[in-house]
């Protein structure tokens, strides 16, 4: 068969399967490298019409699960802050922010409104959002924070998101490290029940394209007694987990270099000394060699 014919044999990629395909590339683009993957997204559908209908719900899914916050905020858009398509809850400002997702940019803000705010949960919310904000602060360089509260099944749920960007286009690599944490209060007081996961993403390009992406989930029960408390709790905790998962993908990947990198070489002598291929003439077998 002529190539021509065999292509005639696939069958043709329905439009819905055409944005199931965009959406996945879409949703994995490295950070700060959105709109170099929509360029290649495009060429790639073949039909803007197509793509531009669905674009705009595409971009906010990408940046509610990367909580990337607005070019001029500080808060990190977040499913758990957002009253409706494009206005989020800022949360150490307590203001309600309107964001363009195509362009990151905000366009109007105003205060919180009463039936917008989970009233029984606040005092926890702030002491949660007042912990997330000085760990950011500490250990994160440009990070943001962000501490959200609901009301569910009768149940308090405090939300906290942290994301750290930093990107370098000349140097050609980019990387973020976000984590999301839901802590479920009990509605007696006193216990709550965390959950979360960490996400780092590492993009490096220059003659290549190597990423790294790790994830790990927790599960937590923290004990309390007021607020404060929960706050203290929740900051040593943040503490404790994430700097232990970045020392356990330190090790992780040290162990990699040592090992299967290291399988991969040409394996030394065993005199563990290197060849000195210059001087072959003065080995034994190369002169049998040169006998033969």
């Amino acid at each position: 068969k002529t190539m021509a014919e065999e292509e005639d044999d696939f069958a043709p990629i329905s439009d819905e399967d055409k944005l199931t395909i965009a959406r996945k590339f879409l949703m994995a683009a490295p950070p700060g490298e959105f709109k170099e993957v929509l360029k290649d997204v495009r060429i790639l559908v073949g039909n803007d019409e197509l793509l531009d209908s669905q674009l705009g719900e595409f971009q906010r899914a990408y940046n509610t699960e990367q909580l990337i916050p607005p070019t001029d905020q500080k808060f990190p858009i977040c499913s758990a802050g957002e009253i409706d398509g494009e206005n989020y809850v800022d949360p150490a400002n307590d203001k309600v922010v309107t964001v363009n997702h195509a362009n990151l940019e905000s366009s109007s803000t105003r205060d919180i409104e009463e039936h917008e705010r989970c009233a029984e949960g606040e005092d926890f919310r702030l002491a949660a959002q007042k912990a997330a904000s000085a760990y950011a602060y500490e250990f994160y360089r440009d990070a943001v924070s962000g501490a959200f509260a609901r009301s569910e099944g009768g149940e308090v749920v405090i939300t906290i998101g942290i994301c750290g960007t930093k990107s370098s286009p000349r140097a050609m690599w980019s990387g973020r490290w976000r984590s999301l944490w839901s802590v479920r209060l009990s509605p007696g007081g006193g216990t709550g029940q965390l959950a979360g996961r960490i996400n780092v993403l590492v993009h490096y390009y220059e003659d290549g394209n190597v990423q790294m992406n790790a994830s790990k989930e927790f599960n937590e029960s923290l004990s309390f007694s007021s607020p404060e408390e929960f706050g203290d709790s929740l900051s040593k905790f943040l503490t404790q987990t994430e700097n232990k998962y970045q020392q356990s993908l330190g090790q992780e990947y040290h162990n990699l270099s040592e090992t299967s990198f290291k399988a991969l070489r040409r394996k030394m002598p065993l005199t563990q000394q290197r060849f000195q291929w210059q001087q072959i003439s003065k080995y034994s077998l190369a002169k049998e060699l040169a006998a033969k």
